[in-house]
């Protein structure tokens, strides 16, 4: 599942302030950036933005 992020960098560091983890670095896609993450429950998903 993906949610889109108008900034994905900001999205990640959300995403380890409020307890959960980054699992992969950010890669570079044709449609633009995305990270796979973990929330705090263990919910796998990834952020997709620009």
């Amino acid at each position: 599942m993906y949610f889109r992020a108008h900034d994905i960098d900001a999205a990640l560091a959300a995403v380890e302030r409020t307890g959960g983890s980054v699992l992969s670095p950010v890669q570079q896609a044709p449609h633009g950036r995305y990270a796979t993450v973990r929330d705090p429950d263990g919910g796998l998903f990834s952020l997709l933005g620009p």
